[in-house]
């Protein structure tokens, strides 16, 4: 075990600081934002703690944020939207709290944001963020705090490819515009609150759909007969 030296910020031009289940501890130094080149950072499994504060990495051009699987707490910096090279912003497992900031949907680069399994998390999901035309992964599933619908507003997520709302307390029906994303793989609502009956529309997803999660909500009504057109799925609970 152990920890991020203060020392590594003398290292400016690193691009790549990659060190994956490898039991680091404590916390970012305060020095990391020094090193002004840095492209990734790649620190998943670990054992880190502490908060990101506001202005973390704002003066990289980084472009992909891994930490999840650690012990991180607090808020999630609203200054993560002042990184416009982020593609990837990966926060699972984690401590945070408060709620899902709006800035993050200034992230036009952005194509996958994991905040799943952070208990800590409230709120509902940021209309701004359902703008977000290059957003391919939405993954909040075992968020067990984030609430609200989905809504009509998820059309505007025309890229988007994985749907994890499983595990979370979002309620309502699904919105017709949901089966308007026609390059989604995988939605996982499994033990939400959703409810109502399900669409024959899914019928629009049968190319794309292969993994699909609807158990321990409180649906109603019959099983879809466009179900049996979903010819690519393989998971289906």
């Amino acid at each position: 075990m152990g920890t991020i030296p203060p020392e590594i910020s003398q290292m400016t031009e690193m691009q790549n600081l990659v060190a994956v289940n490898n039991l680091i501890a404590g916390t970012f130094p305060d020095t990391i934002g020094k090193m002004t080149n840095l492209k990734r950072v790649v620190l998943a499994t670990n054992v880190m703690t502490g908060t990101l504060p506001e202005g973390f990495m704002v003066n990289t051009p980084l472009e992909i944020l891994i930490l999840s699987n650690n012990k991180f707490s607090g808020g999630i910096p609203k200054s993560l939207g002042e990184i416009p090279t982020l593609t990837q912003l990966l926060l699972g497992n984690n401590r945070f709290d408060g709620s899902i900031p709006s800035e993050l949907s200034s992230l036009e680069l952005l194509g996958t944001l994991d905040l799943s399994k952070n208990d800590r998390l409230r709120g509902t999901i940021p209309d701004s963020i359902f703008t977000m035309s290059n957003l391919e992964n939405l993954l909040l599933d075992r968020s067990k705090n984030i609430v609200g619908e989905i809504g009509s507003r998820i059309g505007g997520l025309s890229s988007l490819g994985v749907l994890r709302l499983g595990g979370t307390g979002m309620d309502g029906t699904l919105p017709e515009a949901l089966f308007n994303l026609t390059n989604l793989s995988e939605i996982d609502l499994k033990g939400a609150q959703f409810s109502g009956t399900l669409s024959e529309n899914f019928a629009r997803l049968a190319s794309s759909l292969r993994i699909l999660r609807l158990s321990n909500n409180t649906f109603s009504g019959e099983v879809p007969a466009a179900f049996d057109s979903l010819v690519v799925l393989s998971k289906f609970v």
